[in-house]
């Protein structure tokens, strides 16, 4: 979910990815991820800018804790809406 107020180029959201991959059988299938980040609005597309935080909510083979493994990440590119 992605919620931005509707004159300022900001916006937060959270999500829950599904990971398919596995790395030696102990990586967790889903986290809770919560970012933020900015937009610059073009006139076909919008460019983004966004921090990330995973947090691992469980399925992996050692049952993980929301603190117990986490993640940033800094996202950029093009948002295309049609």
């Amino acid at each position: 979910m992605r919620v931005s107020p509707p004159v300022l180029p900001i916006y937060v959201r959270g999500a829950i990815p599904i990971n398919i991959e596995t790395n030696n059988g102990s990586r967790e299938t889903f986290d809770l991820r919560l970012g933020a980040g900015i937009t610059i609005p073009l006139v076909l597309f919008k460019i983004y800018i966004e921090g990330d935080a995973d947090f691992p909510l469980g399925g992996g083979t050692n049952a993980p804790s929301a603190f117990s493994n986490w993640n940033l990440v800094l996202n950029g590119g093009l948002d295309f809406r049609f």
